[in-house]
This record gives C-alpha cells, sequence and structure tokens, in this order.
C-alpha cells in the first residue's frame, strides 16, 4: 500500500484533490469509498477512463489499487 500512496501523491491529487475527495470542479471523482473493484481499477489505471488518461500508475496499478480501496 506504501508504493500505491506514493504514486498517488505523484500522479493522482492534481486531478483527484490532495486529499483524494474528488477536484477538477467535480470531473474527478473522490477515490474514498469507491465501489469498484481492484480489477475495475486496475484496468481504469491501465486504459484510462473519460478525462482521466491510462497509464498514469507507471507499472504501480495492483499497489495504487489497493490503496484507493484501503480509503475510507
Amino acid at each position: 500500500i506504501a508504493v500505491g500512496k506514493e504514486q498517488v501523491q505523484k500522479s493522482c491529487i492534481g486531478c483527484h484533490g490532495t486529499d483524494l475527495q474528488g477536484g477538477m470542479g467535480g470531473a474527478a471523482p473522490s477515490l474514498h469509498g469507491t465501489n469498484l473493484s481492484k480489477e475495475e481499477l486496475i484496468d481504469i489505471l491501465v486504459n484510462g477512463r473519460g478525462a482521466m488518461p491510462g497509464g498514469t500508475a507507471n507499472g504501480n496499478e495492483e499497489a495504487v489499487a489497493e490503496y484507493i480501496l484501503s480509503l475510507q
């Protein structure tokens, strides 16, 4: 989870906000309490979705997904 947290701090806070509660005027959703599965999160991290580009986890997709799932 530590690797995931580090990657999130590098790649996700610009859009999802420093607290990961959502950002970009509501365009980027909160990452807390997601109802997405680990597999769905990994797919989004690899392939992107909507305005989010793929490839933002730099090979750490599983760790990032685990970290996101740990957020309450």
